[in-house]
């Protein structure tokens, strides 16, 4: 999943395409030395001070047994061209998959599972390259952002009862602060709407099964596809 985003956003930065701000300074090697040439490029979807607000479908990669998925929600407002503070939710369902199974029909345990049931948080997000693809006479405008911010997930996890020998699976609530980061690429389908694909880590420490080893630092991805209105 993580690899389908950034064989996707390597792709759009090593097409020939013209990302440049506003009043980039240009160096014509045929014109006289001493001349030089500021080439304006404005923007056909200017941000500063707008806001937007999105909903899309997630798919999380946390947990190796299971199926998790969602929807995230957002809603953010640019203070600047480059810059803006966004809000968002998450919320996940689980379902055990084909490696869980494998491991209830092999061994008769159960594997240790953390379950992802709800992120909430807020981020930083620059903005700084945007550019245009020509596709069958067909312009193409889209902009490229990273964030960076903070959030508390709650999960579930099985770590108390998984080590113990005959004793019934159960999943206990747990909160963790979270420091999130994410990529994400906006495709303009016309000055209000926008296509998005996203992707979201979440880093933060949980307790594993090994209670002696105590917390580490855990990863949470989440792909998201979402459709934004900008106003």
């Amino acid at each position: 999943m993580k690899k389908i985003f950034f064989t996707f956003i390597v792709l759009i930065l090593t097409t020939k395409i013209a990302f440049s701000s506003e009043g980039d300074l240009y160096d014509f090697h045929w014109l006289d030395p001493d001349k030089k040439v500021y080439v304006l490029q404005n923007k056909a979807y200017p941000k500063k001070f707008k806001t937007y607000v999105g909903i899309g479908y997630l798919k999380n990669n946390s947990s190796k047994f299971q199926d998790s998925s969602g929807f995230a929600g957002y809603l953010g407002f640019n203070f600047h061209e480059e810059w803006a503070i966004e809000a968002r939710h998450h919320q996940y369902t689980n379902k055990n998959n084909t490696d869980y199974q494998n491991i209830l029909f092999v061994n008769g345990g159960e594997p240790f599972v953390r379950k992802m049931n709800s992120l909430d948080g807020g981020l930083l997000v620059w903005s700084p390259f945007y550019g245009k693809i020509n596709t069958f006479n067909k312009i193409i405008y889209f902009d490229l952002s990273f964030g960076v911010g903070y959030g508390q997930i709650k999960t579930q996890s099985n770590h108390e009862s998984v080590t113990t020998v005959n004793r019934q699976t159960e999943y206990k609530n747990e909160k963790h602060d979270a420091v999130l980061s994410k990529a994400a690429l906006a495709v303009h389908l016309n000055k209000t709407f926008s296509v998005n694909l996203e992707y979201l880590n979440s880093s933060y420490k949980g307790m594993g099964p090994n209670v002696s080893v105590g917390e580490k630092i855990e990863h949470s991805g989440d792909l998201i596809l979402s459709l934004s209105v900008s106003f």
